[in-house]
């Protein structure tokens, strides 16, 4: 692992200036490579390296001497003497200039091809091709996945704020004073949204919760977890790997309550981050998670049970779901007979209503053996289509549960199948009124 820096030469017949970042204004330079590497200094050692990406004809310009658009020589010193002052290795790399998709791709490869496992990088996207900055942030997040890299900063020096070449030759030297722009936080904002979307079509907040704690945690550390940005971002990110670890677990005693505290926690972003510049692009990205948790601020319970169905079936949460039906169906029969819905024995009680319903009495197991008047009356005003798919979900659970290692074990699309038609079917029946649920 190295910190290696990276930038683009141009070909233009550049005019010295002084660059300004974060309050910090570099000494006169005809280079923002040398602005950058003077204002990231701190950050890099003799192990780090700067890679200076050429052509042929910014070489010639720029490289060991600058020219004038004339190609004269206007100074013996190019980019190349003027880095040799930093004590970090310089390595010059000849590219193509990307005029046609084939120079394009090599450039992709030489990039990919420099920089090695866990890598820190910094890329500078000032000079170039006007595509090579869109291919710098193909590769990084290309890296950031195949050789687990990571982004510590993405500049761009803004010499157009002071104008035109013309308009700036006019201007004293100690007034040439041009922004450096942070283009990192376009970096985080996309892993962002990769987050946020491998959430929403997968239901996992893993990302979510690692960016939280990389995004912030020095933040959070130099103000003593007093950020409010950050702490509810981070608060967002547990709750959401929580209440997505409860699902994956089949957790029927809480999962519900912790969909309620991740809206809750949803709602509360809304207010707190609509206006804060910084976390603004966040904005529509956490109403798409909030739409998924609304159904959690009702107290119907089948409604609230329906929401998690609907979440397993989205994200392809298959066996969880149909677990998930099964028992969360028995939790509704339980309270539609005002029974203790935590009691074991009063589950297996309802749970066995289908299989009694075709059976004779006799033939009865515990504990419906044992309360046969309740099965009775039950049997008598539960609607057929509720046995049914009682009888349907569990046999589908048991065969998901048992490996397939049955005596007629169902195709694998029947599964997914049988959860579809369990949440359209409950949701038409309307046996379980709200009377009745806690």
């Amino acid at each position: 692992m190295s910190k290696k820096f990276i930038s683009f030469l141009g070909t233009n017949e550049y005019k010295q200036c002084h660059y300004t970042f974060c309050e910090q204004k570099t000494d006169a330079t005809f280079f923002i490579q040398e602005a950058l590497l003077q204002i990231l200094s701190n950050e890099f050692s003799e192990n780090g390296k700067a890679i200076i990406l050429v052509t042929k004809e910014a070489e010639n310009k720029n490289w060991s001497q600058r020219k004038n658009f004339k190609n004269e020589i206007i100074s013996e010193t190019g980019l190349k003497q003027v880095l040799e002052k930093f004590k970090i290795k310089i390595e010059k790399i000849e590219i193509s200039k990307g005029e046609n998709e084939d120079e394009i791709w090599g450039i992709f490869n030489t990039l990919v091809s420099l920089i090695e496992e866990n890598d820190e990088l910094y890329f500078d996207v000032t000079h170039g091709f006007r595509s090579l900055p869109m291919l710098a942030m193909v590769v990084i997040n290309y890296l950031k996945v195949l050789k687990n890299c990571k982004v510590k900063g993405i500049f761009y020096g803004a010499f157009e704020t002071l104008g035109t070449v013309f308009e700036v030759e006019k201007i004293p030297l100690e007034k040439r004073i041009a922004p450096i722009f942070n283009l990192t936080a376009f970096d985080n904002l996309l892993d962002w949204t990769f987050a946020v979307n491998q959430f929403l079509k997968n239901g996992s907040a893993t990302e979510l919760k690692k960016l939280s704690e990389q995004d912030f945690q020095p933040l959070m550390k130099e103000t003593k977890g007093k950020h409010l940005e950050s702490n509810e971002l981070k608060k967002l990110a547990n709750t959401l790997e929580s209440f997505t670890k409860e699902v994956a677990t089949c957790r029927g005693k809480t999962v519900l309550q912790k969909g309620k505290e991740v809206f809750k926690v949803l709602n509360s972003q809304e207010i707190e981050i609509e206006n804060r510049e910084l976390a603004i692009p966040l904005f529509p990205l956490i109403k798409k998670i909030n739409s998924k948790f609304e159904v959690y601020s009702t107290s119907d319970e089948k409604e609230k049970l329906i929401g998690l169905f609907e979440f397993c079936f989205e994200h392809n949460l298959i066996q969880q779901g149909l677990t998930i039906m099964e028992e969360g169906l028995t939790t509704l029969l339980c309270k539609k007979f005002r029974l203790n819905w935590e009691d074991q024995s009063d589950r297996d009680l309802v749970g066995q209503l289908d299989a009694v319903s075709r059976t004779s009495e006799e033939n009865w197991a515990y504990p419906s053996s044992e309360k046969k008047e309740f099965v009775r009356n039950a049997l008598i005003v539960i609607p057929a289509e509720i046995l049914t798919m009682q009888g349907l979900v569990k046999e589908k659970r048991n065969d998901i549960n048992h490996f397939g290692i049955t005596k007629q074990p169902k195709e694998s699309e029947t599964f997914n199948d049988c959860l579809k038609q369990g949440i359209q079917k409950l949701r038409e029946i309307e046996f379980f009124s709200s009377e009745a649920q806690e």
